[in-house]
């Protein structure tokens, strides 16, 4: 069951959470260019899905997503700080009020933000953001890694 459009009633919410991680299907947007033509939305279930649902949020900017202005998390913001304890602190806490609200069927054990001056080459900076979580249905535990 994917809760994107509106933030998920009591009910939808312990639905998602309870449901067998078989059972959860939803669509996922295409973000890898291949040879091979793939549609603009494809239909995941499971763990491809939590993970793709998991980037989408990190990588969403708050206030770009139509008709859902809450969504998302402001990290490109980080980008040229000074990250200090107390900026890591802050934005991790907001990465776990985010995903308890949109993705709620994992749970999330750590987050780690680092900064390099040369994430992406060219000199250019960026921030190595990594979610160590649990999802809630298997008690699977997954690490993703996100360049922002």
């Amino acid at each position: 069951m994917a809760l994107y459009g509106k933030v998920p009633t009591t009910t939808a919410l312990a639905g998602s959470i309870s449901a067998p991680l078989e059972k959860v299907t939803g669509l996922r947007w295409a973000y890898a260019v291949t040879d091979v033509p793939v549609p603009y939305f494809g239909k995941l279930s499971s763990r491809e899905l939590v993970i793709t649902q998991l980037q989408q949020l990190l990588l969403t900017h708050k206030g770009e997503r139509v008709m859902l202005p809450n969504f998302g998390l402001s990290l490109r913001n980080l980008v040229f700080e000074t990250l200090t304890s107390e900026l890591v602190t802050v934005a991790a806490q907001d990465i776990e009020v985010q995903v308890n609200k949109y993705v709620p069927s994992i749970q999330v054990l750590k987050v780690s933000i680092t900064q390099s001056e040369n994430m992406f080459g060219y000199g250019l900076p960026g921030l190595n953001v990594g979610i160590l979580f649990r999802i809630r249905a298997s008690s699977e535990v997954l690490n993703i890694q996100v360049k922002i």
